[in-house]
């Protein structure tokens, strides 16, 4: 299946680095005030930057951790919208986790997710901010637990990809250098950092076009091109379905395209993948290649390909030849 496939590029999206592992001793522990925290400065000379992909447009970060267990910590959404994501997200840290950290979703209204997220440290609440501007998303780990939210749905879902990729085994050290106050109260297995994040992609649009019509690719692995860009924080993934050697699109109205093609796409499987990428804020864009890459169009409704190649020629000249 595709968890398998979603921890390993979890884990290359999240980057592993080598970096000594801090200790608990004492002597390996950074400069801390009275309150246990470090100054910036002396923190990112300690230890690496979280690796977040793409970088995110205003990070600030703390010398601490939350430590997250099965027991204590929950995945709540404080809307109905966002219970697929909520879902998703518990799946995804299980799967990035191996299976060690399973957060039960959990669907609360705006009130009963802030009482639970100050009942119960360590729980990821995934709200709603109408205030947000449009494509900005905001996600702040602290000791009482993780907050993320933005505008809208597509608007979340990077942030929750951020999430993932901050996502590290307490025992590595890798992020986060003890101080006396992460050690005095043992190891967790798993662990976010204190992070605040405030992100905005520059572009609206980021996406990826895939090749689906020359060789034929499974739904498996279309599935697992959504992964990627739902990890990658993109928002598109473009289908190029059609070409000179299949018209492997499942069109009801013309089903004698696909009929001679060597492979094809049943319409459930590509309604499928629209669901799947629609969960994970992806939007797909089908294309059919007109006018070039239509033989095979041509070959099976000459009468009506030549209709549509011309209207598109006559079409193009309008809008780029001036009228003489």
């Amino acid at each position: 299946g595709l968890l398998p496939l979603f921890a390993l590029l979890v884990r290359g999206a999240r980057g592993q680095g080598d970096v000594t592992p801090w200790s608990c001793a004492g002597k390996s522990q950074v400069p801390e005030d009275s309150n246990g925290k470090v100054n910036s400065s002396v923190l990112f000379q300690a230890f690496p930057e979280p690796a977040l992909v793409p970088w995110p447009a205003q990070l600030d970060i703390e010398a601490d951790y939350l430590a997250l267990s099965a027991g204590n910590s929950a995945v709540v959404a404080a809307s109905a919208e966002l219970w697929p994501l909520a879902q998703l997200l518990s799946q995804e840290i299980a799967a990035a986790t191996d299976g060690e950290l399973k957060l039960a979703p959990r669907n609360a209204s705006s009130a009963e997710a802030e009482a639970e997220a100050e009942a119960a440290a360590g729980n990821i609440v995934l709200s709603l901010d109408a205030s947000a501007a449009a494509g900005a998303s905001s996600l702040a780990v602290t000791a009482s637990g993780v907050a993320v939210s933005a505008a809208s749905y597509a608007d979340l879902v990077p942030a929750t990809a951020t999430l993932l990729q901050a996502l590290e085994r307490s025992a590595d050290h890798d992020s986060i250098p003890p101080t006396s106050n992460n050690c005095s109260s043992g190891a967790a297995r798993w662990r976010l950092p204190h992070i605040t994040v405030s992100d905005k992609p520059q572009f609206g649009i980021r996406g990826v076009m895939v090749d689906a019509a020359r060789e034929f690719l499974p739904l498996a692995a279309l599935k697992g091109y959504v992964v990627l860009c739902r990890l990658y924080k993109l928002n598109h993934l473009h289908l190029h379905l059609t070409d000179d050697s299949a018209f492997t699109f499942p069109s009801t109205t013309y089903p004698e395209l696909a009929e001679k093609a060597k492979f094809k796409y049943k319409l459930s499987d590509l309604q499928q993948l629209q669901a799947f990428a629609l969960q994970r804020g992806v939007t797909i864009i089908g294309e059919m290649d007109v006018p070039g890459h239509a033989s095979g169009l041509v070959t099976a409704l000459p009468e009506v390909s030549r209709t549509i190649i011309a209207g598109i020629w006559v079409a193009f000249f309008a809008a780029r030849v001036p009228a003489i």
